[in-house]
């Protein structure tokens, strides 16, 4: 929880001043979970939710000066899993399970966030923007592909 909405709330609070002056983009991380909780999780799911509502109500708030958005990533390849002991095998199950039969990279993920804070998502403010190879799309109930 203190990780996910407190570094948002402060660090939103510590910039504003410049990003005011600079008419400056902010752009929180937030996640899937946050729109598909899960039992296991529910806490991170819960601080994201909440990353989610701090986007949107800072983003009416410094708003026209300053936009703010969230990307909500789904699964993405990092070293953290392997910590916990996600072996390749893992990742190639859950990749199979996305829509798009992949699992994302860090660096697509940060040319998303580059994406967000350019001049191309100028007409964007209070978004929260998912990439998740589909992941959201996922029906617990289904079979999976069609093709």
């Amino acid at each position: 929880m203190q990780t996910n909405i407190r570094t948002a709330v402060i660090l939103t609070h510590l910039a504003k001043p410049y990003l005011l002056e600079s008419k400056g983009t902010i752009v929180n991380v937030s996640s899937v979970d946050s729109f598909k909780p899960n039992d296991r999780e529910w806490s991170y799911c819960m601080s994201k939710a909440a990353v989610n509502a701090f986007t949107q109500a800072i983003a009416n708030l410094l708003a026209p000066h300053v936009r703010v958005n969230a990307i909500a990533p789904g699964p993405v390849k990092t070293g953290i899993f392997k910590a916990q002991g996600d072996p390749e095998e893992q990742w190639e199950e859950k990749a199979r399970l996305m829509p798009l039969g992949r699992i994302a990279e860090p660096i697509e993920i940060a040319q998303f966030i580059a994406l967000l804070a350019s001049d191309s998502s100028k007409n964007m403010t209070g978004s929260i923007v998912a990439s998740d190879s589909g992941y959201l799309l996922k029906d617990p109930y289904s079979s999976g592909r069609v093709a």
